[in-house]
């Protein structure tokens, strides 16, 4: 006969999950929706937590988005990014600061080398 056995480790993600999914504000994107900058569009993002902070006109709350960015390469094709760092700038932007890829293009992996 074969135990079930529980894995610790399988457990704990799972309790992680959960726990990021009750505490994702109401009306947020899931953590892991990759984004763009509405002001700097050619940069791209992962959101990886949210929050709400302060209301807007119509008294709806905003929501804020840690994202973490992979910094575009200059157009010169420098080896440096135009942040001017070697690693993901992290950022926190409200809601209106993104523009939210629903399907990201294939060939995303080459916007980020």
């Amino acid at each position: 006969m074969s135990e079930n056995k529980v894995d610790p480790f399988l457990e704990a993600l799972k309790d992680i999950l959960t726990k990021a999914k009750e505490d994702r504000p109401k009306g947020a994107v899931p953590y892991g929706t990759i984004v763009r900058s509405a002001r700097l569009p050619e940069t791209w993002g992962v959101v990886y937590d949210a929050a709400t902070k302060g209301v807007d006109m119509d008294g709806t709350p905003i929501i804020h988005y840690s994202v973490s960015w992979c910094p575009p390469k200059d157009v010169m094709k420098t080896k440096r990014s135009v942040f001017g760092l070697s690693q993901p700038l992290i950022t926190v932007e409200a809601e209106y600061d993104l523009i939210y890829v629903l399907f990201p293009p294939k060939d995303l992996e080459s916007s980020f080398g």
